[in-house]
C-alpha cells in the first residue's frame, strides 16, 4: 500500500486527481498544486477528482482560492460518496460555481464526464487512467 494519499495526471486536456481516503498533508497538497499551477497547459479547463473521502484542508482549499480568484475558472466534477467532501465542495463552489459533486458509482463517473465534455476516445483513456491511478494509491 503507498504512503501517498493523492495521484494526479494529465489525461489529453483533462486534470485528473484521485484521492484516498486519508487527506494529503500540506507538503504532498504543495506537491500537487505546484504541478496545477506551473505544468497545466494553459487550455487545461476540465478536472475530474475522484475521492474516497480525503480532500484539502481549510488551509489547502484557501490557496486554491487565493491563487486562482476570480480570473481563473476550472470546470471540476467530484465523484465521492463523502459528506466530508460534499462539505468541501460546498465550500469551493463558494469560489467556483464550476465545480459539482456527483456519486460514486459508474452512472455518477459517466454523468461527471458528460459534465466535463469528456467523450468517446477521450472518456475512456480517462477511465482507464483512473483505473491505473486507483491501482496505485490501493483503492477499490
Amino acid at each position: 500500500m503507498s504512503n501517498k494519499t493523492m495521484v494526479w495526471r494529465l489525461v489529453g486536456q483533462v486534470f485528473v486527481t484521485v484521492h484516498s481516503e486519508k487527506s494529503p498533508d500540506d507538503d504532498e497538497w504543495d506537491l500537487y498544486f505546484q504541478y496545477a499551477t506551473k505544468n497545466l497547459p494553459p487550455k487545461c479547463r476540465r478536472m475530474l477528482v475522484i475521492s474516497k473521502g480525503g480532500g484539502p484542508n481549510a488551509k489547502q482549499r484557501k490557496i486554491v482560492n487565493e491563487a486562482y480568484g476570480k480570473d481563473f475558472k476550472m470546470t471540476v466534477a467530484v465523484v465521492n460518496d463523502s459528506t466530508m467532501v460534499r462539505g468541501i465542495v460546498t465550500a469551493l463552489g463558494w469560489f467556483n460555481s464550476l465545480i459539482k459533486p456527483f456519486p460514486n458509482t459508474d452512472a455518477g463517473i459517466n454523468d461527471a464526464l458528460k459534465y466535463l465534455k469528456v467523450e468517446g476516445a477521450e472518456a475512456a483513456q480517462v477511465v482507464a487512467e483512473v483505473r491505473k491511478i486507483k491501482l496505485e494509491l490501493g483503492i477499490k
